[in-house]
């Protein structure tokens, strides 16, 4: 991307990738064991071999279609050092990690519940939010949710404050929770996707990276915070098939933001002027293959880290260890 340096971005990302695969064992072993799932050695094989492969055998396919139309690809020597570093190094360290971490001790996961239901805490909004500020996004969401709370009628004497969730219509549909949530993480990082669109497939240089860092990290804060919020909401209901389901909730409320980067890749190809020949076929696959890994990378990004987010969340603020209320979440957590 930077004609000074050029390589040297894409030699930085699959080195870091390989190298960071004992933190991504050591991570993936620890939340298997802590919530007490069967199959580790599944885990550990999905870690090391789901995405990895899927971009070696889409990257193989592309390769192979350019060599066929006499394009210019990659030779063979590069796909076998790229095989030796994914083989030899990536996978090996992956399941180091793993087998570290089902050596340590599991996450302490709130699980002491009791037959009588306790009260659940009403906290303000706008506390919940600050936990996790500093985003536009996360302002935004603030906003919402303190107008929904202002409209929220308080418990009468005897009355269950679960009740009170009933409110809020817009957690009542987890659907469409999912799907409207990665439009705010969206926003903020609309302007600097539309940038770097241009320079991977317009040719066009881009050396703004310590921006793109900073957008990033935004991303992130922006998809914590969403995440958490309405996790807690939703578990404030207190349905007992959603409670149990926050996880998935979690991952795919902070990971909806990938669907929307591969919608605009979809309205983006427009832009590229692609000429009905010969090469349509062969630019569309190239096009929508890159764009399809693009998008499966930032649904595992963002959707771990509002998974990773709103785990600890429920433990530090929710529903603290040395409490028994908020039964409803403890029971999920178990």
């Amino acid at each position: 991307i930077n004609p000074s340096r050029r390589g040297s971005l894409v030699n930085v990302i699959l080195m870091s990738f390989a190298v960071c695969g004992i933190a991504g064992g050591y991570v993936s072993s620890r939340l298997y064991k802590g919530f007490r799932e069967k199959g580790e050695h599944l885990c550990t094989f999905c870690t090391a071999i789901f995405f990895p492969g899927l971009c070696f055998s889409t990257f193989s396919l592309i390769n192979w279609m350019a060599s066929a139309r006499g394009a210019v690809s990659v030779p063979t020597l590069e796909f076998i050092i790229l095989a030796i570093i994914w083989c030899l190094v990536s996978i090996p360290l992956v399941f180091i990690g793993a087998h570290i971490g089902y050596k340590a001790n599991p996450i302490g996961l709130p699980s002491t519940s009791k037959n009588i239901a306790g009260t659940i805490t009403r906290p303000s909004i706008m506390a919940v939010c600050a936990f996790f500020t500093g985003t536009i996004g996360s302002f935004l969401m603030a906003i919402y949710a303190f107008i929904i709370s202002r409209r929220e009628q308080a418990p009468q004497p005897g009355q269950n404050s679960t009740s009170c969730a009933n409110e809020f219509s817009f957690f009542k549909y987890p659907k469409l929770s999912v799907a409207l949530t990665g439009v705010v993480p969206f926003g903020t990082i609309f302007v600097e996707v539309f940038f770097i669109f241009i320079s991977i497939w317009m040719m066009q240089y881009y050396s703004t990276f310590g921006f793109v860092l900073l957008v990033f990290l935004i991303l992130l804060i922006s998809c914590a915070e969403i995440s958490a919020l309405l996790v807690y909401y939703s578990l404030c209901k207190g349905d007992g098939n959603e409670t149990q389901n926050w996880r998935w909730f979690a991952l795919l409320s902070s990971g909806s933001v990938a669907g929307y980067i591969f919608l605009y890749s979809v309205l983006w190809f427009g832009r590229l002027g692609v000429d009905q020949g010969s090469t349509f076929w062969f630019t569309t696959i190239l096009y929508f293959a890159c764009m399809s890994l693009i998008s499966i990378a930032a649904f595992l990004v963002t959707g771990s880290v509002g998974f990773i987010a709103c785990l600890y969340f429920l433990r530090t603020i929710i529903c603290p260890l040395s409490t028994s209320n908020c039964e409803g979440v403890t029971n999920a957590l178990a």
